[in-house]
C-alpha cells in the first residue's frame, strides 16, 4: 500500500521512529491516513496527492505547496500515534519496555507534538480557504451538491425512558 510519505521522510522529520520496526510504522501510517488525512483533505484531493506520491504525477505550484504542508502534518500525526507504544501486549500479559520514559513525560511530549500538528492543520485549512480556485477537488461547485452536507435545523426528538414522552419540534 502507498502512503503520502515514506518511512525515510518520516525519520528525517521526527525522532521517535529511530527504533521502531517497519510494521509498527506501517500501522501508524494506515491509522493516520484513515483517521486524519482523508478526513482533512476529502477523498478526491487525497487521491490526487496519493497519485502524485505513487506515480510522481505533476502538481501545480499551489498544490505542491499544500502537499509539503500535508507531509509535515502526516509526519507529526504518525509521531503522535507512535508515542504511546510503550507496552507490548501478549497472551501472557503486558510487558513494559525497561528503557521507556514515564507515562507523564510521554503525555507531555505527545501533547507538544499534537499541538504542532494542530497548528499545521490550521495552516492547511487556511491555505485551502485562501486558494479555493486552485483546489476544486476540495471545494464542491454549486452544480455538484450531491456530497455537500445538509444543514440541520430544528430539534430532534429525544426520548427519555423515565420522563414523559413529549416532542417539541
Amino acid at each position: 500500500m502507498s502512503f503520502l510519505i515514506t518511512e525515510s521522510y518520516l525519520k528525517s522529520r521526527v525522532n521517535v521512529t529511530l527504533h521502531k520496526d517497519a510494521s509498527a510504522i506501517k500501522i501508524a501510517f494506515q491509522n493516520v491516513t484513515d483517521f486524519y488525512i482523508q478526513d482533512l483533505l476529502s477523498i478526491p484531493l487525497y487521491e490526487l496527492y496519493l497519485d502524485h506520491a505513487t506515480n510522481n504525477t505533476a502538481l501545480s505550484v499551489k498544490q505542491m505547496e499544500l502537499f509539503n504542508k500535508i507531509k509535515v502534518y502526516f509526519a507529526l500525526m504518525v509521531e503522535w500515534e507512535l508515542m504511546f507504544n510503550l507496552f507490548e501486549i501478549t497472551n501472557k500479559g503486558n510487558k513494559e519496555d525497561i528503557n521507556a520514559a514515564s507515562i507523564d513525560v510521554v503525555k507531555l511530549k505527545r501533547n507538544e507534538v499534537y499541538s504542532k500538528a494542530e497548528q499545521v492543520k490550521s495552516n492547511i485549512l487556511r491555505y485551502l480557504s485562501t486558494n479555493k480556485a486552485d483546489f476544486p477537488q476540495y471545494f464542491s461547485s454549486e452544480e455538484n451538491t450531491e456530497h455537500t452536507p445538509k444543514s440541520i435545523t430544528g430539534a430532534s426528538p429525544i426520548v427519555f425512558l423515565n420522563e414523559p414522552k413529549i416532542w417539541i419540534g
